[in-house]
């Protein structure tokens, strides 16, 4: 099968399957011009109530600050910054280049977020 190798067709690990599992794969037509332009901020902290701090990366459309935008949150326990990466880096540009605030964030206790993981996705976050 031939293959656009000017960023607009890679091999990629299914983003519906679990990170790490390597033995599905599909071409994908990777997009890189979008109505928006876009802001990524890599890391920002995000505290709570009891003084532990959640590790996010967003992607926003650049005009944001003046232009409140709707977001889509992505909380999950693969570490945002080597578990789903390239994922990421590929599928959040994207929401923000069509007008949405795209946060990743790593739960309590697992990649860079603060605190002990004891359970996915409890009621305190």
């Amino acid at each position: 099968m031939k293959m656009d190798f000017e960023g607009r067709m890679g091999l990629l690990h299914n983003p519906l399957i679990s990170p790490g599992f390597t033995s599905h794969k599909f071409l994908m037509k990777v997009i890189r011009d979008f109505p928006c332009r876009i802001e990524e901020i890599k890391h920002v902290w995000i505290p709570m109530t009891d003084g532990c701090r959640l590790s996010a990366r967003i992607w926003l459309p650049e005009d944001s600050q003046q232009n409140p935008v709707p977001a889509i949150l992505e909380y999950i326990p693969y570490r945002k910054n080597d578990g789903t990466a390239l994922r990421d880096s590929l599928i959040h540009p994207y929401f923000a280049g069509h007008g949405y605030a795209a946060v990743r964030v790593d739960l309590r206790g697992s990649g860079d977020s603060e605190g002990i993981l004891e359970g996915e996705y409890l009621q305190q976050e």
